[in-house]
């Protein structure tokens, strides 16, 4: 019996959107869900809008390291595509490219997916979201992908990138490899700041700079060490001081 895709994912919707229920049965709901779409999607397998990107060029082999966020093997992720949610699928972020990838449907072929589709993703335990560059405002971020450190009153985010570098010598001639350098920016007052030193958070709390230093100093937060989180706490700290 040929599947009716329009009535089962208007089924799959009727139950997301039932009416309130208790926690054990909210739960037991969301995953009667999960498993109704994880079933579709293996249904339709490469006819999912999902497998409509690009094939992924392989970098030069001589480049040492690899191109990835975290590791270069797919990893169990979500995907918000299209507008659709997909859970459960094998991904990589490339982040020399800045190109979310996975595998072709039941093939070894790695594909990029199209970025201006994605609304966002979750690997490895980390969110990112798209952001399209404002011009008018002449917003440091550059579009694309981000991840959300931190979802408060402020928020803040880090621009996972790779670059390829290069360095010839007389003994190893011409040597490749990839190098990671991030980024950091606070989102206060719909405004995107970059953070590249602790004197950065210091001048965007100017009016809490003399609370703030003490209490990184208290619980012996340093920049230098991790950037990222000094940037959660300083804000975390910020955003509970504000009343």
């Amino acid at each position: 019996m040929k599947l009716n895709c329009g009535g089962f994912l208007f089924l799959v919707f009727l139950i997301i959107s039932a009416p309130k229920v208790s926690a054990q049965d909210s739960s037991l709901i969301q995953a009667a869900a999960s498993s109704a779409l994880a079933f579709y999607y293996n249904y339709i397998g490469e006819e999912a809008h999902l497998y409509d990107g690009s094939e992924h060029a392989p970098y030069d082999f001589r480049i040492k390291g690899h191109p990835y966020f975290e590791t270069n093997l797919l990893q169990k992720g979500s995907v918000n595509y299209n507008d659709i949610a997909y859970s459960s699928i094998d991904l990589a972020y490339d982040i020399v490219r800045d190109e979310l990838t996975t595998n072709r449907y039941k093939n070894n072929f790695r594909m990029s997916l199209f970025n201006d589709k994605i609304k966002s993703f979750s690997i490895t335990g980390h969110f990112f979201v798209r952001i399209v560059q404002d011009t008018i405002q002449k917003s440091p971020l550059e579009t694309g992908f981000y991840e959300l450190l931190y979802d408060g009153k402020m928020k803040a985010y880090a621009k996972r990138r790779k670059i390829i570098n290069e360095k010839v010598t007389a003994d190893e001639g011409d040597r490749l490899w990839f190098e990671e350098t991030d980024s950091y920016y606070v989102k206060r007052d719909e405004k995107f700041y970059r953070i590249k030193e602790k004197k950065d958070l210091f001048t965007l709390f100017k009016s809490q700079k003399k609370d703030l230093r003490k209490y990184l100093r208290k619980n012996k937060i340093r920049y230098k060490e991790q950037p990222g989180m000094t940037i959660i706490k300083s804000i975390e700290y910020i955003d509970h001081s504000i009343k």
